[in-house]
């Protein structure tokens, strides 16, 4: 009885450990914020990805917003990423750009 005990708990932590490492290992779209444009006007990840945006080469200050889902700091350098948990598509724009810099994020 306890061999067996033992052998269910093995199976359970190498399930469990699959399971994590897949989350932690879901795909990374990057994003690049210049002055006044995102590198692309759309992104494609599954549910559990990671979007991460970096500023690159920017003089002006921007951030990454998605109305009532996430909202980065506004600044002139560094990352922000974001984890989607839920389908669905998110316009993302700059709120300091918001006609010149939109995007959209689709999480399937």
């Amino acid at each position: 009885m306890r061999k067996k005990l033992l052998v269910l708990l093995a199976i359970a932590s190498v399930t469990i450990a699959g399971v994590l490492a897949a989350q932690a290992f879901a795909a990374t779209k990057r994003v690049t914020i210049k002055d006044n444009f995102f590198s692309t006007s759309k992104v494609t990840v599954k549910k559990g990805g990671r979007v991460t945006w970096r500023w690159s080469g920017t003089n002006n200050p921007h951030n990454v917003t998605s109305s009532g889902h996430f909202h980065s700091a506004t600044k002139s350098s560094g990352t922000y990423s974001k984890r989607f948990t839920k389908k669905g598509t998110f316009t993302v724009i700059c709120t300091v750009h918001p006609s010149q810099m939109r995007m959209k994020v689709v999480v399937k």
